[in-house]
């Protein structure tokens, strides 16, 4: 009789994947654990124990993975068919919250708020034709949308805010504001994207892309890698 097979342990993580590890220990060091992607799987490693906690339910390999501020859930979503978002207890390794994509490709990048009551995401992309979906490259004109989701009150089924990004630079990195779920950033290697709600009123993120140069920088300006607001100051942080 066919038996199925069960996942003991995971060796290596998409080392290839931008920010593949979450570092999920506490200042007071009685949590010291780490979260990583292989492949389709998400892994929860106990520094202490020397054990892992397997999260598995992705049909796609994974691309993102994020976490609450408290370190006690975390968040990861694929790209592809039938692509899933999905919020994980860290201390039991079972999910608590299960969004089917709307994005048809699935997601590039995510960011969840600190209290995990919001996730923004950003599509991905379709490969222009079979030979470029095989070498890993996609059109540079591919079309995006960026979606806020809202997880309180046992929601979060439907996106409550959407965003078009428009052609011309595919987006990989998109975090929300520290103190707000109204402000968000997005970039691709060449634009970065200020995006903002007027809820109640409208359900539609629109976008500020300030001009960027080598003449205000008084330097070369390289591809963009990740945002981030910097807390306290209203100001922004981009790296390449």
């Amino acid at each position: 009789m066919a038996q199925s097979l069960s996942l003991e342990w995971a060796y290596g993580f998409s080392s290839s994947l931008p920010a593949s590890v979450v570092n999920l220990s506490t200042p007071d060091g009685s949590v010291k654990k780490v979260c990583y992607v292989a492949a389709h799987t998400a892994v929860v490693y106990d520094c202490l124990t020397r054990t892992q906690t397997v999260l598995q339910g992705h049909c796609n390999p994974i691309t993102c993975l994020v976490a609450t501020e408290d370190r006690s859930v975390v968040a990861t979503a694929d790209a592809g068919p039938d692509s899933m978002i999905v919020l994980w207890n860290v201390a039991t390794g079972q999910p608590v919250h299960t969004i089917n994509s709307s994005h048809p490709n699935g997601v590039a990048a995510m960011d969840l708020t600190p209290d995990g009551s919001c996730i923004v995401t950003v599509s991905a992309v379709a490969a222009s034709a079979a030979g470029e979906e095989e070498a890993g490259v996609v059109s540079p004109m591919a079309e995006q949308e960026v979606h806020v989701w809202d997880l309180s009150g046992g929601g979060g089924d439907r996106p409550v805010l959407a965003g078009l990004v428009p052609e011309g630079d595919v987006q990989t990195c998109v975090r929300f504001h520290p103190h707000t779920t109204n402000e968000i950033v997005s970039n691709g290697a060449q634009r970065v994207f200020f995006w903002s709600s007027q809820l109640p009123h409208s359900r539609e993120l629109r976008y500020y892309s300030p001009p960027v140069s080598a003449r205000d920088f008084k330097q070369t300006v390289g591809d963009f890698t990740v945002s981030t607001f910097i807390p306290g100051s209203g100001g922004f942080g981009g790296a390449g």
